[in-house]
């Protein structure tokens, strides 16, 4: 019985020591060569969009052609992400979804970055953006929610 818990705890060690090699090599994803943040800018939340507060008159107004992002606070290694659910379909366009790690935490295993959306307004109407902070394989449990209401001039 003795050397079975040792195989097991060898075992374990090694499962454990291929998981953390792994997961110290991925690359988070940069975007592309049109992005603020693939550029070099700063993060720096004051300059995104903020979601509904509780007033139901909180709109904010964008005219077609406007381009803006959305950052939300985002710590993958929980296993929680951001998802998000578009309402008045093909008025607005994604044009870059992507995970950005902060520039101050870069080699911090572990450490929260953001995840960034740029919109497109492409026709006139009102938009809901409803973003859900989960784990996608437990949909019963989320963390946060956050809505953004915007009307297309």
């Amino acid at each position: 019985m003795g050397s079975s818990r040792k195989h097991l705890k060898i075992s374990i060690l090694i499962l454990l020591t291929i998981f953390i090699v792994a997961l110290s090599s991925c690359e988070s994803y940069s975007g592309d060569a049109t992005s603020p943040l693939s550029r070099g800018e700063v993060l720096s939340y004051s300059s995104y969009d903020t979601p509904l507060q509780t007033s139901k008159n909180n709109v904010q107004v964008k005219e077609v052609d406007d381009v803006w992002m959305i950052a939300l606070k985002e710590n993958l290694t929980t296993g929680y992400s951001w998802s998000v659910n578009v309402s008045g379909d093909g008025k607005i366009e994604i044009l870059n979804d992507e995970y950005v790690t902060n520039q101050n935490t870069n080699d911090l295993l572990g450490a929260p970055s953001s995840h960034v959306w740029t919109f497109k307004a492409k026709e006139k109407g009102t938009v809901v953006l409803n973003f859900v902070y989960s784990r996608p394989w437990n949909t019963t449990d989320i963390a946060d929610r956050k809505t953004y209401i915007y009307s297309i001039i």
